[in-house]
């Protein structure tokens, strides 16, 4: 059981990481790298990127995997249950529309990073539904595990 857990913590901290490296894009369009000055201009131009914000929080969600607690796979479930639709639609549009494509061919970074992220929301909804992950964390008492009244 601890092999697809560590494996959904991981791709979980992977999905952290990219979304802390699409911040760094952000701030790198920002300071007038042109490759990346599009992307910048998607987002508001003041303050901390939220992708920043975002790829700390899911850092700190495959910690709480790793140590079983249950708020993190509730946390986990529910965003991959929630994100793989459109996760896998707007990957099929990059790929497979021709207005997709041509935006695809000119963001080679934002397009990368995309067909990396939606694999990883898609295994993470297979791997916290599987019988012994869900069972791990339904077990009473043990370390790291919150109990439930």
């Amino acid at each position: 059981m601890n092999g697809p857990l560590r494996l959904s913590a991981g791709l979980y901290a992977v999905f952290g990481i990219l979304l802390l490296l699409e911040g760094v894009w952000i701030v790198v369009g920002r300071s007038g790298f042109a490759v990346a000055t599009h992307w910048a201009e998607l987002h508001p131009s003041e303050g901390v990127p939220l992708p920043v914000l975002a790829g700390a929080g899911f850092l700190v969600l495959a910690w709480g995997l790793l140590r079983r607690y249950r708020w993190a796979w509730l946390v986990a479930f529910t965003w991959a249950l929630i994100w793989v639709i459109p996760g896998v639609a707007l990957l099929g549009l990059l790929l497979f529309h021709p207005v997709g494509a041509v935006w695809a061919h000119s963001h080679h970074v934002e397009t990368g990073l995309a067909i990396l992220s939606v694999p990883c929301l898609v295994a993470n909804l297979v791997i916290l539904s599987l019988p012994t992950v869900r069972r791990a964390f339904g077990e009473q008492g043990g370390a790291g595990r919150e109990a439930v009244s």
